[in-house]
């Protein structure tokens, strides 16, 4: 199977590790939610508008947390969801 993460496929053009984008955040008081199951059973009823998965868990996450998301990405905004901007 290949490396199919967002920045092999050049939709996230950033050049530092994953160790350091965890510092960064820290530095910031930014917290890293871990993947919880509920987040993977939301996905489940969440409308197929939107087929990256990786955005569907995002959408999730934010559901059952009860945050707002920022997006321009137009799938996004075809769901029923809280968003910023």
């Amino acid at each position: 199977m290949g490396d199919c993460n967002k920045k092999t496929i050049g939709k996230l053009d950033i050049e530092e590790s994953v160790t350091k984008i965890a510092d960064i955040c820290n530095d910031y008081r930014i917290i890293i939610l871990p993947v919880k199951v509920r987040y993977l059973e939301r996905i489940q009823q969440l409308p197929m508008i939107h087929g990256d998965l990786f955005d569907r868990l995002i959408m999730s996450t934010a559901l059952e947390e009860g945050l707002l998301l920022i997006t321009h990405d137009s799938n996004i905004r075809k769901y029923n969801i809280d968003l910023f901007w």
